[in-house]
């Protein structure tokens, strides 16, 4: 099946919205038709329903090409506030950690399973990387980690030996949808976990860095999935507009 080439091999149950927006995003790189794309998803749909799991969030045409959502600074500090703000109690416990993924999955641009997957066997504090081992593209990777991601991973390594994280998915998309409804964001089906990875790319394209640089830093299997955020950076167009003055 497709799906299981392109995503991995995931249990049903842990399809959600965010891994089909990655799977529609993935399926648009490779320059199949609209209609290709829904053939694909009407098959995934099948088995969703079948297994009976979740499926109504997948719209078949509703994800356009070339759309990214991308969360402001402002929306990422409202988000952060809302949900470390929330009053303790068993049902919300695991909000807190939630909102030190949801930075550190901002400032890596890793995917919502590697952030969750992280081990601190993999963190060199020294080199100030992070290995990724097991992903979706199946290439290894290394991320620096900016000074936040860094207090986050020390402050939450005392007493652990394991990873940093032990939310599960679930628990992180419920922390984030809570969060959202609050914000009155609710309707806006591109508010997703998954944006906080088109974010940090647009934040690194926004500042000038090399699209051959993003897809290292993102591990995205082809430039072509980069090159969606070559448009963000206008100011590179009218540097080139710069340099070709001098030959005049």
């Amino acid at each position: 099946m497709r799906f299981i080439a392109i995503i991995g091999d995931l249990t049903l149950g842990s399809i959600n919205e965010e891994v089909v927006y990655d799977y529609i995003t993935q399926l648009e790189a490779t320059k199949v038709s609209t209609a290709t794309v829904n053939r694909y998803l009407a098959a995934l749909k099948t088995v969703l329903r079948f297994k009976k799991q979740p499926f109504d969030y997948i719209k078949l045409g509703r994800e356009p090409k070339g759309r990214i959502r991308v969360i402001t600074k402002e929306e990422e500090t409202t988000l952060l506030n809302i949900i470390r703000g929330a009053t303790p109690n068993v049902r919300n416990h695991f909000y807190a950690e939630t909102a030190d993924l949801i930075e550190v999955l901002i400032d890596t641009g890793m995917r919502l399973s590697e952030g969750i997957g992280i081990k601190y066997e993999d963190v060199n504090f020294e080199t100030n990387l992070i290995s990724i081992w097991v992903n979706k593209g199946e290439k290894p990777r290394s991320v620096p980690m900016t000074n936040r991601v860094r207090r986050i991973l020390e402050r939450r390594k005392e007493g652990k030996n394991d990873g940093p994280f032990t939310i599960t998915r679930h628990q992180a998309g419920h922390a984030w949808n809570w969060a959202r409804k609050k914000m009155g964001m609710d309707k806006d089906k591109e508010f997703i976990m998954h944006a906080l990875r088109h974010t940090c790319a647009s934040r690194l394209v926004n500042k000038g860095v090399d699209l051959y640089v993003v897809k290292e830093y993102l591990g995205h299997s082809t430039i072509q999935v980069t090159e969606r955020y070559a448009h963000l950076s206008p100011d590179k167009l009218a540097h080139a507009a710069v340099i070709l003055e001098e030959y005049q």
